[in-house]
């Protein structure tokens, strides 16, 4: 396997306690992997160590060989590791245009910056339909792929997804799973924490169970979904009835 993103027994929480308790990943290259398990269990916040949101205590987060730990937000981000969270963060009252270019923030040739948007706005029909609304005028899942296109203007190696199909109805969070697999083949690395977990595994090439702050299981998504245990415990049921769940290319919630 060609991993991508190494997280290597992290211990990492925050000042009322450690969460995550020795989490050790590979995160293949190119591909979507991810996390599933209990409320937590530490997803959400293996996500904030891996982008600086907060420290890690011992252990490594090695991209590409390169030690995250240690390094500020910013530059891990210039890095090539961007964090969409869970929570909203367009800037409800600016364009969507403007959204846009502000992930690129970091970026100092403003031509370039502009480049990169009109690039993005070519690939995402959202971005062309509703280039001069108000970022808060859009749905949420609207929103969501905004916020996906905005993160790409980084052109990162590796997308940190938090939840993202939270709170939308069915026919966004088909938009979003489809969109982040878009972006997987496009030869961008995904790790995604989602509740809804059977939908993530069926999109996802690779995945893990994390619970406890360790990762209990690592395999192949597929696999996961088919397995009877891990139905049991996560999924809400046997996993042997969906044994025909169409993959990635045919997203179904």
């Amino acid at each position: 396997m060609d991993t991508c993103l190494e997280i290597r027994q992290v211990v990492s929480g925050y000042g009322y306690g450690t969460v995550l308790r020795g989490a050790t990943l590979n995160v293949p290259r190119h591909e979507m992997t991810c996390l599933i398990g209990p409320n937590g269990a530490g997803k959400s916040t293996l996500l904030r160590a891996i982008s600086g949101l907060i420290a890690v205590q011992s252990g490594e987060i090695l991209l590409d060989g390169m030690a995250l730990q240690g390094l500020t937000p910013r530059q891990i981000l210039e890095a090539g590791v961007v964090h969409v969270p869970q929570d909203r963060s367009l800037f409800p009252t600016l364009s969507v245009w403007e959204n846009l270019l502000m992930g690129g923030f970091i970026i100092r040739d403003s031509g370039e910056v502009r480049r990169r948007a009109s690039a993005l706005e070519e690939r995402f029909p959202t971005i062309r339909q509703f280039h001069n609304a108000h970022a808060g005028s859009l749905s949420g899942g609207q929103q969501r792929i905004i916020e996906f296109a905005r993160a790409l203007m980084l052109e990162p190696k590796v997308v940190l997804a938090d939840e993202p199909s939270l709170g939308l109805d069915p026919k966004s969070r088909t938009l979003v799973f489809e969109t982040l697999t878009a972006m997987s083949r496009d030869g961008i690395t995904v790790l995604l924490v989602e509740q809804n977990a059977r939908s993530a595994l069926r999109v996802s090439d690779h995945a893990a169970v994390l619970e406890l702050g360790t990762v209990r299981i690592e395999d192949r998504a597929a696999n996961l979904l088919d397995n009877p245990e891990v139905g049991r415990l996560y999924l809400g049921a046997s996993a042997a009835a969906h044994r025909r769940l169409p993959h990635a290319a045919h997203v179904r919630t």
